[in-house]
């Protein structure tokens, strides 16, 4: 949760459709729903994306190769969450959804945004930077304090996986934050370091 003067964003909107956990931070921070006017979405899978309908007055931004999946009118690529939206209810739709494209640089609602373009986890995911903080979503997880790749929806192999998140030797960040809520202190290099290892 991004906390501006007068104005919240989020960066994805979790796994329940409800957003209780997102309420209650919001209430912690004297913060209310109407309070969240932007949403950026690292793909639009809804193990963490399920609660951005609640957010009435958010505009939620996104890949252009998302759209479709964020509105719901277009089941994801891969079989896992292709199978599960095939077979859950359709959920509420979103009030206001704009794209976002890499290299893009947001000043929206009172916060300023780096965005970076990272297919893999999905057709057009992307990553944030904010105040030095990159929201690498699930492209980019940490697990035991150590940088690790999605186990799961990749829609390209792991050589197309590290060309992608290469990108991010060029860029400035002292912090990641995963899709999940797991935080480390680490920048370009940390990830350097990762990608090698890989190799």
């Amino acid at each position: 949760m991004l906390l501006g003067p007068q104005k919240v964003a989020l960066v994805n909107s979790g796994s329940n459709p409800e957003a209780a956990e997102i309420i209650r931070a919001l209430q912690e921070h004297n913060r209310s729903l109407e309070d969240v006017r932007a949403i950026f979405t690292t793909s639009p899978h809804r193990e963490i994306n399920a609660g951005a309908p609640i957010f009435q007055k958010a505009i939620t931004y996104t890949g252009l190769e998302d759209h479709r999946t964020m509105m719901s009118d277009k089941h994801p690529k891969a079989l896992l969450p292709k199978l599960k939206a095939r077979l859950s209810p359709r959920p509420a739709s979103l009030k206001s959804i704009n794209n976002v494209y890499p290299g893009d640089h947001l000043q929206t609602q009172g916060f300023s945004i780096d965005v970076v373009g990272m297919p893999g986890v999905s057709r057009d995911s992307m990553m944030y930077i904010y105040e030095g903080i990159l929201f690498s979503g699930e492209s980019l997880l940490i697990q035991d304090g150590q940088l690790s790749l999605a186990p799961r929806y990749q829609v390209a192999s792991q050589a197309q996986n590290i060309k992608s998140l290469s990108r991010l030797n060029y860029l400035q960040f002292n912090t990641i934050a995963d899709a999940y809520g797991q935080v480390a202190d680490m920048g370009p290099k940390d990830v350097s370091a990762f990608l090698e290892s890989l190799r």
